[in-house]
């Protein structure tokens, strides 16, 4: 078996010691022995120039671990996969960057899936792939769903595709290699999963959505570059944010994932770790008497605060998502802020004065003119041509 195959040598490298060698010379010896049956070990140990004493059992019908590895994984077809089932490996190499983590030791992987959506796009995948699975519900915890059997050689595989193993915290990820020249509907499951696993839902209809990753500045970059390429649609970073544009989550939201139909949630919905975030957010806003900030919550709330930048992005969608004015609009995207305008010009009828939009909307248009240099150039982003107020330049 040679490892021409850069899967099957990055699988036979999770493997210890020389296990690429040994790959390789167990190949070596099986070719030979099957052009020269009559030989005993010792002479096909001294044509090949190895050792006896480690190609004995090899002619005995014992193999090297990664050799066993390799030809269960091509068993499963997972060295050469059909589209649907290279996508749904992707669905979990995805899922471990985004949800999920493998063991250093062990390379058992876990997947957690605290949503129904989750559950249902996950278990999708590992029916797909034919893995029987077990999905464990914690108290206070998230849900975790396991592999029942061979989860040790799906780490591995998964880790040979370019997934990352041990504490994501510890390592400096990258987008894996094999992406970038996979179809794109491979890419797209890529996206779709990692960004679904990752975001909140959107507040509104037609708005963008933002997830946070404490990631390198490098890796982000390539991970909203790639989003960005992948759905053709505008995406950006700020710190450890990443922001789609109502087109790109469109984009996401339209993926069929494998065995799924395209989600249908284009509607702004909750899920329950949302919602009772939101809830913990409006109790502490009753108590400090305004839109909590960072410091309220973190002497009030009874969730940690990270809890809320990991459900929503940051502070400020969080805010929005309760139904509270936030205290810090200038972190909010462009796209967000137009569409408010845009939405107040359409219940007016035209485009609005800087006074009209303060009596209508919980922005200030100072907020506006910080972000475009002017009220009339926030106007014209909307479309329209400003009705001339210098008042508000």
């Amino acid at each position: 078996m040679a490892l021409d195959d850069s899967i099957a040598r990055a699988l036979a490298e999770t493997y210890t010691g020389d296990a690429v060698e040994r790959v390789e010379q167990y190949a070596e010896v099986q070719t030979y022995a099957e052009d020269h049956p009559d030989e005993a070990s010792g002479a096909v140990a001294t044509a090949l120039g190895l050792s006896r004493s480690r190609i004995r059992p090899w002619l005995s019908g014992s193999k090297p671990d990664a050799v066993r590895g390799i030809d269960a994984a091509t068993d499963y077809g997972w060295l050469d996969p059909s589209l649907e089932s290279l996508r749904a490996l992707t669905t979990l190499v995805a899922w471990v960057f985004s949800a999920g983590s493998i063991a250093t030791e062990t390379y058992t992987p876990v997947f957690t899936v605290n949503t129904d959506d989750k559950h249902q796009r996950l278990t999708t995948a590992l029916d797909l792939l034919e893995l029987a699975y077990t999905v464990t519900e914690r108290e206070s915890r998230a849900t975790q769903a396991t592999v029942d059997e061979d989860a040790s050689l799906l780490g591995r595989t998964l880790v040979a595709y370019g997934a990352p193993i041990g504490s994501k915290a510890d390592l400096d990820l990258t987008v894996p290699e094999y992406i970038d020249d996979a179809p794109s509907a491979v890419q797209e499951t890529f996206v779709a999963t990692y960004v679904q696993n990752r975001a909140g839902r959107r507040i509104e209809p037609g708005l963008g959505i933002a997830f946070r990753e404490d990631r390198t500045d490098d890796y982000l970059d390539a991970l909203a570059e790639f989003i960005a390429a992948v759905t053709d649609a505008e995406t950006s970073r700020s710190e450890k944010n990443i922001w789609l544009t109502a087109e790109a989550v469109d984009a996401v939201l339209n993926v069929q994932l494998t065995g799924l139909a395209p989600s249908a949630d284009t509607e702004p919905q909750l899920t329950d770790r949302e919602a009772k975030l939101v809830e913990e957010l409006r109790r502490v806003a009753a108590i400090v008497d305004g839109t909590p900030r960072h410091e309220d919550l973190r002497e009030h709330a009874e969730v940690p605060y990270h809890h809320f930048l990991n459900a929503f992005g940051s502070l400020t969608v969080a805010q929005l998502a309760a139904g509270l004015p936030p205290n810090q609009p200038g972190n909010l995207p462009d796209e967000f802020l137009l569409a408010e305008l845009d939405a107040v010009c359409e219940a007016v009828g035209r485009a609005v004065t800087g006074p009209e939009f303060e009596d209508r909307s919980q922005f200030t248009a100072r907020v506006y003119i910080h972000r475009w240099g002017t009220w009339n150039d926030a106007i014209r982003e909307t479309g329209r041509e400003p009705r001339i107020e210098r008042s508000q330049e």
